[in-house]
């Protein structure tokens, strides 16, 4: 049998006969809550068989078993609140007893997931293909989301009252729901709460996110910038591999380690010890394994957005010529057709019905509408397009590339259907030459 002994700083191993001293660190500490906790729901090789709880501290008894267990936190119901520091561990202590279940669980291998879609992110990245680098994309924003959920789960459990660094934040249940659902950006949002993502990281990787639903649902899209931004995304997976890592793991210390796993590890796995929390050595192997940007990421999304710009400059001026208009009124009509028949709600049926709406949204915008643009927009663009290419930090550069996208994607969208109308009074002309021309033939 193995006691756990969890004091009020530091969790310490102890058999019945051992003490905890006044010596014992935080790294024994958290050595122990790295093999008896795992975050909200824990599996290890053992079976619960009694929790007691003590004035001043909290043993938890194992025996050794071959099945794999679950740790439910069973709170008080009626435990009264309490305040301070001086009354951490009381809060402690109403959080046990735990119950044990012996439904067999498979282990979670979070640590084996990262190393292996990390590299066979890298793999895909060095293919340079357009379909690799969407694949490389999905791969990382996939370890990302693992890494943040994983950390938030080890910040509501036991993790919260047992480590040093700054306390975690007072959150609603309402918030601890939304932060261990679904909602991606509700854990980036946990996260840099918790001040472990700095503003340009959290607003990176909600832009990945972003692109990954994209590239994902939609197919190839933003090609010609995937690769900077799965490249840069899978320097920041590997980063927080290390910062985010919350000392658990759920397979234990015998695993089998994957081939692609094996070629990142440290020397010291080959002669048959496996740290698992030596987890640095693997993260500078991954580095190496991206292979380096042909150019600066700014460069990248500079090369897009002028390629783009330079299109919409021969589409603006074939529709200024097409319909003979100054280039304001052009610019004002277009924009007017554009907001006027954009979001008209899916629920109204043709006909009647959406001829009411329709006059009910003119009537609207004729007393408040403005356009956007009253003028060609090219040379401003051009020149935040500039500051972006010569802007080092790429992180940082997406988030520019990415407000700048939206106005250019608003103006293509309204110029290309008043050159769709152009498009169309040219098809109708020629089709008039052509039958004039036909009926000549005929007289003649």
């Amino acid at each position: 049998m193995m006691s756990v002994l969890l004091c009020r700083k530091f969790a310490y191993p102890s058999f019945p006969s051992t003490r905890p001293t006044a010596g014992c660190d935080v790294a024994a500490a958290l050595d122990v809550l790295r093999y008896a906790t795992d975050g909200i729901e824990t599996m290890i090789p053992s079976t619960l068989i009694r929790v007691q709880s003590g004035p001043r501290h909290v043993v938890i008894e194992l025996i050794r078993s071959t099945k794999k267990i679950r740790l439910l936190h069973q709170p008080a119901k009626h435990a009264p609140r309490t305040t301070g520091r001086k009354n951490q561990f009381s809060r402690m202590q109403r959080r046990v007893p735990y119950i044990a279940t012996d439904e067999f669980l498979p282990a979670v291998k979070t640590l084996t997931t990262y190393v292996e879609q990390l590299d066979r992110a890298a793999e895909e990245l060095r293919g340079g293909t357009d379909v690799g680098n969407r694949l490389a994309l999905i791969l990382v924003d996939n370890v990302i989301e693992l890494l943040l959920h994983r950390y938030c789960e080890s910040r509501f459990g036991w993790q919260t009252l047992l480590t040093l660094h700054k306390p975690s934040q007072r959150y609603s249940r309402a918030a601890k729901t939304r932060v261990l659902g679904n909602r991606f950006d509700e854990k980036v949002k946990f996260v840099k709460a918790e001040e472990r993502l700095s503003e340009i990281e959290a607003y990176f990787i909600n832009l990945c996110h972003k692109y990954r639903n994209e590239a994902y649902h939609v197919g190839l899209s933003r090609e010609n910038v995937l690769l900077p931004v799965a490249s840069l995304y899978h320097e920041l997976a590997v980063e927080l591999f290390i910062r985010l890592d919350t000392k658990t793991r759920g397979h234990g210390r015998k695993i089998e380690v994957p081939e692609r796993v094996a070629k990142h590890a440290p020397p010291s796995w080959s002669t048959g010890y496996v740290d698992l929390y030596d987890t640095a050595p693997i993260a500078k192997s991954l580095d190496s394994a991206r292979p380096a940007l042909p150019r600066s990421a700014g460069a990248f999304y500079a090369d897009a957005l002028d390629d783009w710009i330079s299109h919409l400059e021969k589409v603006t001026d074939y529709t200024v010529r097409g319909f003979g208009l100054p280039i304001p009124d052009l610019l004002k009509k277009a924009q007017w057709s554009k907001d006027l028949f954009s979001d008209i709600p899916p629920d109204v049926q043709d006909g009647d019905p959406l001829a009411h709406h329709m006059s009910q949204k003119v009537e609207r915008m004729t007393s408040s509408w403005q356009p956007k643009y009253n003028a060609l927009p090219f040379e401003g663009w051009k020149n935040r397009t500039a500051r972006i290419r010569t802007n080092e930090n790429g992180r940082a550069a997406l988030a520019s590339y990415d407000r700048l996208y939206d106005e250019i994607e608003y103006f293509d969208a309204f110029i290309l259907d008043a050159a769709g109308v152009i498009d169309r009074q040219v098809d109708e002309a020629v089709k008039r030459s052509k039958e004039e021309r036909y009926k000549n033939r005929q007289r003649s």
